[in-house]
């Protein structure tokens, strides 16, 4: 299922195969060394006005992190897919 569609969620998988979640992330994480990796398509060329918005934007997310550190722990992404890690040490 995850090799014709990396970005099913361990909810749909579960409820296709009848598993519960827990079990399904499991699997794709211990048994078949996957994880999760996030995506996001950045368009290249922007206008002046748009570097501009994308600068403050930044400089105000920075300026948050500053005032309250462990912000980044509470963000949630969206577009991950799935992908096969490799371990160095047990190839």
């Amino acid at each position: 299922m995850i090799q014709k569609d990396r970005r099913l969620g361990v909810r749909a998988v579960a409820e296709e195969v009848n598993l519960d979640k827990e079990s399904v992330r499991r699997i794709l994480r211990e048994e078949l060394n996957m994880s999760k990796v996030c995506a996001k398509m950045v368009p290249k060329l922007l206008s002046d006005e748009q570097k501009e918005s994308h600068k403050e934007l930044c400089l105000d997310l920075l300026q948050c992190i500053e005032n309250e550190p462990d912000l980044l722990n509470s963000i949630i992404t969206c577009d991950e897919t799935w992908v096969f890690t490799h371990d160095l040490e047990t190839m």
